[in-house]
């Protein structure tokens, strides 16, 4: 199961937010809090991401694996640049009455979703996730509803280059 919001709040942060009036499931997060948290460093295989700040070395340590590993053809580039990412300031599956995403605070990544929809089992190489879950991520392909293109920080690795 992934993180609850008030463990994702005591290691990542809380902040104020209200509800986006241009996209239903989006939220509008205090900048202060933005500002203070979440970068966009340049990463392997995929380029510039915006990310909580303390992921960021882990992130970096997944996606050099996976490149490293001669994986990165198994990401479609295309795909993440149309509707993948890491930090969007919204709900789960996109719905106000549900809580917010680990997106929200940038702490999640989604790979590949348009063959690794939510509530299928997807097409993710198993070698992709177990590099990622290595190195302190969660695959949502286990949970009890898959979401298999979703990979979420559960712990932070002292070491983010751990192989």
């Amino acid at each position: 199961m992934p993180l609850t919001i008030k463990q994702i709040e005591r290691t990542f942060g809380r902040f104020q937010h209200r509800e986006s009036t241009s996209k239903r499931g989006l939220i509008v997060i205090d900048p202060a809090w933005v500002r203070a948290n979440i970068v966009r460093p340049e990463m392997p295989i995929v380029g510039p991401v915006r990310c909580h700040r303390l992921i960021a070395r882990q992130l970096r340590a997944a996606l050099a694996a996976i490149e490293v590993a001669g994986l990165a053809g198994e990401i479609d580039l295309a795909d993440w640049h149309r509707a993948g990412g890491c930090f969007v300031p919204r709900h789960r599956c996109w719905n106000p009455k549900r809580a917010l995403s680990a997106h929200a605070w940038g702490i999640a990544i989604d790979l590949n979703p348009s063959t690794n929809r939510y509530g299928t089992r997807g097409d993710m190489d198993p070698r992709i996730v177990a590099i990622f879950e290595r190195r302190g991520f969660q695959w949502g392909g286990r949970w009890r509803t898959p979401d298999p293109m979703h990979f979420e920080v559960v712990r932070l690795m002292p070491d983010a280059n751990h192989t």
